[in-house]
């Protein structure tokens, strides 16, 4: 045996443990144990061997199975021994055992003394409001801010007009109400209860309540953070003007100009029923619709545009037209086009060339292109004009699929057959099999018939014409 070794042998043996915990103030060290510690020379270098040679058999080391070292998860104050000082990480209770003959009673000893040690240390490190402990004060800040952030900013929020500090969202908008409002009922925080004997039918209730709120209100709720309590699920927004942090305007380059906003929603879901705590109105900014996000009803509207082949000029004119300015869609009449442009992207759409208005001479130039077709059109006695120039514009449009036919057939109220005989479309050869129900089944024989049979199948199953006003309400 070395003589290290024989040294610390002889240290172990002499040293003794109080049963009560001690600890030092700069290493943190654990000290507990029943009585003095016996270890013969001969058993330290057995233990210094299985530790130093990882390949060995560690389980050697244990006398029997009744007196091995179990692992057990009690989190270590520090990872130094408080025999040797020596740093163990993990193994410090194997080491215990296997270098310093720690019986099982006294490891259970430094196990109890640890964890009342490490929850003394680590108070302030548990989570006061749902009792969840955490490894760094930065990992609980992070907590509070994701799933208590209504309280965590306590004393915190101040108001955007006269900086008063308050606690929670719902106090700002009741301080709101009592010192700055200008007229009976501004910042008032509303209780609303959406309920129904379908889940499904609550959550389209809330919906269609929620979309109404935020046109007729200019603002946008968006979702700052989930919580789950039981079978309770709360979600709480924010108003999507407002900052999370000051430098998160420098940094985003965002469409957010004030750090907090009296517009506020707190929605509990609970077996289907919506309960709402919410205020609607602004505090620190301007009402402002072109900052608006898009909702999904509006950039579906922009997303059917740009499939038919429109370009950006008469997308905003179309959109103008269709959405009024105080109108359900006010978002969509206040869009650019930047925003245009970053839709096409997110759908991966190809913006269109700008299309010129279709006077008489254009169409019939076009349709010396596109061969033959003033032979049918003059025998179909409900083609309109418009509706002409709109199967036209359709053979234009580039990287065009058999869908964009149904789709365009279904959207007019005319039968397939007839877009393809009009514009002599050479993907008739490619019409599904078995055809859509909203096609009709003799959709197939297309690319047999004669142009006197689709003409007759187009007649027969128009049962009322469609007249020039309806397909300018459609398109």
């Amino acid at each position: 045996m070395s003589i290290k070794s024989e040294e610390m042998a002889n240290m172990v043996m002499k040293r003794e443990w109080s049963p009560s915990c001690q600890t030092d103030s700069n290493d943190h060290k654990v000290l507990s144990s029943v009585s003095t510690l016996s270890c013969s020379p001969m058993e330290m270098e057995s233990g210094l061997n299985a530790v130093m040679h990882p390949s060995s058999d560690i389980t050697k080391a244990f006398p029997s199975d009744d007196l091995k070292c179990e692992e057990v998860n009690v989190p270590l104050p520090s990872v130094l021994c408080p025999a040797c000082e020596q740093k163990q990480g993990s193994k410090l209770y194997s080491h215990l055992f296997n270098m310093h003959g720690y019986t099982k009673a006294m490891i259970e000893q430094v196990k109890q003394s640890a964890k009342a040690q490490w929850k003394e240390s680590c108070a302030s490190l548990q989570c006061k409001l749902c009792g969840s402990w955490h490894t760094s004060k930065r990992e609980l800040k992070f907590h509070k801010k994701s799933f208590h952030w209504e309280i965590s900013e306590a004393n915190c929020i101040q108001c955007p007009i006269c900086e008063e500090e308050v606690q929670s969202h719902q106090h700002l908008a009741g301080h709101a109400e009592a010192a700055h409002a200008t007229y009976p009922g501004q910042y008032k925080v509303e209780s609303l209860t959406f309920e129904s004997k379908e889940k499904y039918e609550a959550r389209q209730i809330f919906q269609n309540w929620r979309k109404e709120t935020e046109n007729s209100k200019v603002l946008r709720w968006a979702a700052r953070s989930v919580e789950k309590r039981g079978d309770r699920r709360i979600t709480y927004y924010r108003c999507s003007r407002a900052l999370r942090t000051p430098q998160y305007a420098y940094r985003m380059n965002a469409k957010k100009s004030t750090m907090y906003c009296t517009a506020f929603m707190r929605v509990t879901e609970n077996n289907g029923t919506f309960q709402v705590l919410c205020c609607s109105d602004h505090a620190g900014h301007e009402k402002d619709p072109q900052l608006l996000a898009f909702d999904q009803e509006s950039e579906n509207v922009v997303v059917s545009l740009l499939k038919e082949g429109f370009d950006i000029n008469q997308i905003l004119e179309k959109v103008k037209n269709i959405c009024g300015e105080n109108g359900q869609l006010r978002k969509l009449y206040h869009a650019t086009s930047w925003d245009i442009r970053n839709i096409a992207m997110r759908n991966r759409l190809q913006i269109g060339k700008r299309h010129e208005s279709l006077n008489s001479n254009v169409m019939e130039r076009r349709a010396d292109e596109v061969g033959s077709l003033q032979d049918v059109i003059p025998q179909l006695d409900s083609v309109t004009e418009d509706l002409r120039s709109h199967v036209l514009r359709l053979k234009r449009v580039p990287n065009r699929d058999v869908a964009d036919l149904v789709e365009f057939a279904s959207l007019n109220g005319v039968a397939i057959h007839f877009v393809v005989v009009l514009s002599k479309d050479s993907l008739s050869d490619r019409l599904p099999w078995p055809p859509p129900p909203e096609v009709g089944a003799h959709t197939h024989r297309m690319q047999k018939m004669s142009y006197e049979d689709a003409r007759k199948v187009y007649v027969e199953s128009m049962e009322q014409p469609l007249a020039a006003t309806e397909v300018n309400s459609i398109l």
